[in-house]
């Protein structure tokens, strides 16, 4: 047995820690839904008008409620460009 010193463990550092080095990412993190909000509902009311020719006020029926088709189509696609604009921004909404 030796009497050396048992090195101590290291552990992460908190989640805040990260955060409170850089002040800049809670407004990128904002920016970054707000950015990906309105492009996903421009994409897709302009692809309802264009693409399927109908009116934004179209409703699909699920099961037996009618569910209007923009906020139904506009969360997936706003999703999609959260993605994007996250590495773009580098804002780290999605863990690597």
């Amino acid at each position: 047995m030796s009497n050396s010193p048992i090195p101590a463990a290291t552990t992460p550092p908190p989640p805040d820690a990260e955060q409170s080095k850089d002040p800049n990412l809670l407004p990128r993190r904002v920016l970054c839904w707000v950015v990906s909000a309105l492009l996903g509902g421009t994409t897709v009311a302009l692809g309802i008008q264009f693409i399927l020719r109908t009116s934004l006020m179209e409703t699909v029926p699920i099961s037996f409620v009618e569910v209007p088709l923009l906020p139904l189509a506009a969360f997936p696609m706003t999703l999609f460009f959260m993605l994007w604009l996250d590495i773009l921004f580098k804002s780290k909404i999605v863990n690597d």
